[in-house]
């Protein structure tokens, strides 16, 4: 990842896992008692377009891969909130 290219906090666990899903990237996941989870991903058209078919409900995703990616992602995010 360029280390120049902005980034986008997503706080929505099945949105961040669609995406997984479909081969983005995801840079850093956190947690916080006060704020929940949250996803960050490299910001790109790429991306956007995931996002929008998301919410259209025109994503594709394997849904096996969905649910594996939804857990793995959430037992990350709660990691996060142990590490100093």
């Amino acid at each position: 990842m360029n280390v120049d290219q902005p980034l986008v906090h997503l706080s929505d666990l099945s949105l961040a896992a669609a995406l997984v899903s479909v081969g983005h990237e995801m840079i850093n996941a956190s947690m916080s008692e006060a704020d929940g989870m949250y996803f960050a991903f490299a910001r790109t058209k790429k991306l956007r377009k995931s996002a929008d078919k998301y919410w259209a409900g025109t994503l594709k995703v394997k849904a096996r891969q969905y649910s594996d990616n939804k857990d793995n992602l959430r037992k990350r995010a709660r990691a996060s909130k142990f590490e100093l």
